[in-house]
Formats: structure tokens, sequence, C-alpha cells
């Protein structure tokens, strides 16, 4: 966890991972045999590579100037 969640028990902790939708699904997945741990962990290890491509594209991007903040954000260019 990215959070160092000290204001938590080591019991909550716990049931929170328990509870992780992930690691529950990863879990029917191999319990139902629909995927092996290997192609699990090819696939988790393609998500990690795409989130870390995507936040270097991210910050290798130039800073959008804050007058273009809502744009496409709005239907018909309509600002807040």
């Amino acid at each position: 966890m990215s959070d160092p969640a000290s204001y938590r028990t080591k019991q909550e902790l716990e049931k929170y991972r328990l509870d992780d939708p992930i690691t529950r699904l990863r879990a029917q997945l191999t319990r139902e045999g629909k995927l092996t741990n290997q192609q699990f962990d090819q696939i988790d290890k393609h998500a990690k590579e795409t989130v870390l491509a995507s936040v270097k594209f991210a910050e290798k991007s130039p800073q959008l100037p804050l007058d273009k903040l809502y744009d496409y954000t709005y239907a018909n260019g309509a600002k807040p």
C-alpha cells in the first residue's frame, strides 16, 4: 500500500488486504482454472509497465496553461 496507514491497526490493514478486489479476482480466476498464476503475473507486469510509461509521458509533456484547464471537460464548451 502506498499509504503508510499509521492510523490503522494491523488487524484492520490485514482485513483490507484480504478484501482487495484484485487479490480476490486472482484467487477466483485461478481457482476456476481461467488463468494461471503465471498469466496473472504477466497481466500485472503489463499493467504496471503501462502505468509507468503513462507517468513518464505525462511528466515529459508540457504543462497545460491555466486558461485551457477546463477545455474539453464540459459539454458544449461550458465552463464552471
